[in-house]
Order: structure tokens, then sequence, then C-alpha cells
């Protein structure tokens, strides 16, 4: 159920959709697909995270919910939790024994952050071209909680892409 990573300050993630046929998108490192992303259930928005970052559900238990709750794969219960803010562009993403991360978008800005405490881990940087839409992962700081939960990394992909969905 938990993998470990090894996130590294520098190290550099790209993410695409191969293909607009195909309903999901790879997490590369340099050549190496590290994760994919794939929509399970499409009105739902509903994600499967599955890869060396572990085997997670990311879903909103009711379209009338705005928590969207976390679980790895073949579990009923969740374990994590997504609370965005009412009027802010942002939220808390709640783990087991206390542990919190801030996840900020930023969308006029082109660029979004995963925060723990006041220090920013993760830098998600949207590039464009003609043919696709790409976003960045740049990992800034190490930090061991992120290395125990490797799958928050990938949090603030699907909520850029749901936002993006407009869910």
């Amino acid at each position: 159920m938990k993998k470990e990573y090894k996130f590294e300050k520098g190290m550099q993630f790209t993410i695409s959709q191969p293909s607009l046929i195909r309903n999901y998108l790879e997490i590369k490192r340099s050549d190496e697909t590290v994760a994919i992303l794939k929509a399970i259930n499409l009105f739902k928005n509903d994600v499967l995270l599955e890869g060396e970052w572990g085997e997670w559900e990311f879903y909103r238990e009711s379209v009338l919910k705005s928590e969207i709750s976390i679980r790895p794969c073949g579990y009923e219960l969740p374990t994590a939790f997504f609370q965005k803010e009412f009027f802010n562009c942002g939220g808390t993403l709640k783990l087991p024994r206390g542990l919190h991360f801030y996840i900020q978008l930023h969308p006029f800005k082109k660029y979004h952050e995963l925060l723990y405490g006041n220090e920013r881990l993760i830098l998600y940087k949207q590039k464009s071209s003609i043919k696709k839409k790409k976003l960045e992962i740049i990992i800034e700081k190490e930090n061991d909680k992120l290395n125990k939960n490797p799958w928050v990394a990938a949090f603030p992909v699907y909520l850029i892409q749901a936002s993006r969905n407009n869910l």
C-alpha cells in the first residue's frame, strides 16, 4: 500500500497527455514514465494514480460535496481528504496523523504550489505550445513526509486538470 520515493531538490518531471483519444496523463522523468493518472469516471472526475508513486484513487463521494477523498486502490474508505477554501484558489490536503499540505493554485499566473508549513516543496509550471499543454513538476525542497507519501506530488496535477474541466 505505502510506497516511498526519494524526491531530491532540483528533480523535474513532465506531465503530458500522449493522445487526445486516450484519457490519461503521463508523469515522466527524462524519458521514463514514473506514474500515470487515468480517468476512471469522466462524469465525476474520478482518477486513478498508478506507478512508482503508489496506486491511489482521487474522487468525490458526491457531486454536492466540495471535499475530495483519497484512498489506496482496493480500499473502501478514504485515508486523506482535500478541503478547498471557499473564496480562495487553494486548500488543505489532510493526511492521517495530523499531517497537512497546502495547495495553492494560481490560475492566471500559470504556476501552482505545494507547501508544507511555510515552505514551498514543489512548483508546478504550466507550459503551452500550439500542439499541447504541458505541466512541469519541479522539486524545490526535500521533505521526508513527501517521500513517504509520494502520491501527494501527483494530487495537484489532478486539481489542475479538474479545474481545466471546470469541476
